[in-house]
């Protein structure tokens, strides 16, 4: 993203198409992040295979060919240089730690002092070496009286209004707990929880009319939803205020943008087990609009979005369908019958992501179970013909098809299927691993 025609490139599509609060967050976001003016200088080599992906189209295979023989040979010679500088940095990195063991043997004041600067920086650098050779609460964001430092400029700073300077607390927020090892994400979650990194002002964040503060804010809220004591703390003030605030964001936000899908992610993490957020999504008629404006839209009819909306907003559905306000809400519509059509339509859907299609037919097997006059012979025709067509696909993994497999054989023989797929947390020897942390990787932080 360094390279200034690519960001005019990507400002010119999205000013084409109309997505106007995207480009605003866009431009924010490389302002926020102070990215470098100097462009790449073009090349000067006249290889085919040194040349641009652009150019070396027009050479028909040829091209092609030349292109991938010159990618494979800077990838071995890649490869070649970082287990390197992996070797030598990890022996330099261990000799780091030895002397910076002897220091604090000092009992020097005046080493200590620089001892503190040097934890800081080993923290940041062991992740990238993979290295536990040195642990240390000093990683930033696992320091309580960082978070509280934080928490205090992030107030200041709503409290003056100075949304440029909270922008930029929210960006370094997100990429500090980005950073943050697996094993100590369940440990963030709390810090952040127990210390009250919003100081209670989550619901008037929430308001500020700035796309970049919203898209950071909401990637936190995200995060912090990974895990029960985060979604604790989310909802422990003002929570029907602050549900409402997140459905209006994904109803509100453009379809697929970042900001939406941030909000998606935060909602659907709360619906895991949170009655209280099924019940006000149910009662605000949220799952008629998952069904018919967001999954039936953009899926069966093609609307332009991001493939996360697809897996994240069907699991958000299978979450309200299964908790007791989303029964209710399929035996007392009009027509339960209608709902089965729209989610057996989109179901049947070409390329949609495995995960979309589990959490689908969780939805369908719970229509079913609530709908006495289903047309079961009908819904037998429809789930084989999506067992024929998925057996064709070869972009989805063994493991992942076996689950589709699974559902639609349950299905079949009129059984439920697990209402949890997925895996919110799971048990290892040393510590919980939150999975879906911010839940996807497409969108990375612009660097400085």
């Amino acid at each position: 993203m360094e390279d200034l025609h690519t960001q005019e490139l990507i400002k010119e599509y999205l000013t084409y198409h109309g997505f106007s609060s995207t480009l605003e967050c866009f431009n924010a976001e490389l302002k926020s992040k102070a990215i470098s003016k100097q462009t790449k200088k073009p090349t000067t080599s006249k290889e085919i295979g040194e040349m641009p992906r652009l150019y070396t189209i027009s050479l028909g295979e040829d091209g092609k060919a030349a292109r991938v023989s010159t990618l494979e040979k800077r990838l071995e010679n890649a490869e070649k240089s970082k287990e390197n500088i992996l070797r030598n940095g990890r022996k330099l990195f261990e000799i780091v730690v030895d002397t910076i063991q002897l220091l604090e043997e000092q009992n020097s004041q005046a080493y200590q002092d620089k001892i503190s600067v040097y934890k800081k920086q080993l923290a940041k650098i062991q992740e990238i070496l993979g290295l536990r050779v040195y642990e240390t609460e000093s990683i930033s964001i696992l320091n309580p009286n960082y978070i509280q430092e934080m928490k205090t400029k992030i107030l200041n700073d709503l409290e003056r209004k100075n949304y440029t300077e909270l922008a930029e607390l929210l960006v370094t927020l997100r990429a500090e707990s980005l950073s943050a090892p697996k094993d100590k994400r369940s440990e963030l979650i709390r810090l952040l929880s127990s210390e009250d990194i919003f100081s209670g002002s989550l619901r008037n964040l929430l308001t500020i009319r700035n796309h970049s503060i919203k898209s950071c804010l909401l990637a936190l809220v995200s995060i912090l939803c990974s895990e029960n004591h985060g979604r604790n703390y989310i909802l422990s003030g003002y929570s029907s205020t602050v549900i409402a605030q997140l459905m209006a964001e994904v109803k509100e936000q453009e379809s697929g943008s970042v900001t939406q899908r941030f909000a998606l992610a935060a909602l659907s993490k709360l619906s895991y087990t949170e009655d209280e957020v099924c019940s006000q999504l149910t009662e605000a008629n949220f799952i008629e609009w998952l069904i018919k404006s967001m999954l039936y839209n953009q899926i069966v009819r093609k609307s332009p979005t991001h493939p996360f909306v697809h897996i994240f907003g069907s699991a958000l559905l299978a979450n309200l369908l299964n908790f007791p306000a989303g029964r209710n809400y399929i035996l007392h519509y009009g027509e339960p019958n209608v709902i089965l059509r729209y989610l057996l339509d989109i179901v049947k859907e070409p390329m949609l992501p495995a995960e979309a299609i589990c959490a689908l037919l969780i939805c369908v097997s719970t229509a079913m179970s609530a709908c006495d006059s289903a047309d079961y012979s009908n819904v037998e025709r429809e789930i084989r013909e999506l067992i024929s067509n998925y057996q064709e696909r070869t972009d989805e993994n063994e493991e992942m098809k076996s689950l589709v497999f699974a559902a639609c054989t349950a299905l079949l023989q009129k059984q439920p299927i697990e209402p949890r797929l997925g895996r919110e947390e799971e048990e290892t020897s040393s510590s919980i691993e939150v999975f879906d942390f911010e839940c996807f990787t497409d969108e990375i932080l612009l660097e400085t």
